[in-house]
């Protein structure tokens, strides 16, 4: 069996060992193989589009669609992620640091200004992939309320399985080691009623 899991933080298991990322857990679980494309800060749209060049080659589809604020900026072909909370980047020891830096700043405050329209470009998102998908078997769940066509499950998980990461981490905090175990037996619910 494989398996394709993307989405942001909260899917990739911020800040603990790789073996507690979703894709981790539910490939242990399902002894499958698992392409895991989630990472820190990914946007719906980076989402999106990397499902979009993925689509027919796997059994299973796990989608944690993240926060509507979030895009991609491609600063030279250096892709970074943005947010209208992310005021600045650190790109360390590239060549092209210091330009690309400033390059984003300028993005952000202009893309954000006329961003009103977020919330609705990612219910597209979720919308249309599901449409790519519509053969195969997949979860998609959601860390923000949305307007889609598409039904989407809304983990809801208490504040003892949350890192006291954010200054609302009793709803917002990312996952423990625990929460990401109890996010994973939640995806895998779902599948089992798709069989």
């Amino acid at each position: 069996m494989n398996i394709y899991v993307d989405g942001c933080s909260y899917t990739a298991g911020y800040n603990l060992d790789k073996k507690y990322s979703l894709a981790s857990l539910v490939g242990n679980y399902l002894n499958a193989e698992v392409v895991d494309k989630s990472r820190v800060g990914k946007s719906n749209y980076s989402i999106a589009l990397d499902l979009y060049t993925n689509t027919e080659k796997f059994d299973l589809y796990i989608i944690g669609w993240t926060y509507s604020s979030r895009i991609e900026f491609d600063l030279d072909s250096y892709i970074v992620d943005g947010s209208s909370s992310r005021i600045n980047i650190d790109l360390g020891n590239n060549p092209n640091g210091e330009y690309l830096e400033n390059e984003y700043s300028i993005l952000q405050s202009k893309f954000f200004r006329y961003a009103s329209r977020m919330p609705v470009l990612s219910n597209y998102f979720i919308d249309t992939s599901a449409l790519l998908l519509a053969d195969q078997k997949y979860c998609f769940f959601s860390w923000e309320q949305r307007n889609t066509k598409q039904n989407l499950f809304y983990p809801i998980i208490s504040k003892e399985y949350r890192q006291q990461d954010t200054e609302n981490w009793q709803h917002t905090g990312h996952l423990t080691k625990h929460g990401m175990e109890k996010l994973a037996n939640m995806v895998l619910e779902i599948y089992d009623k798709q069989k």
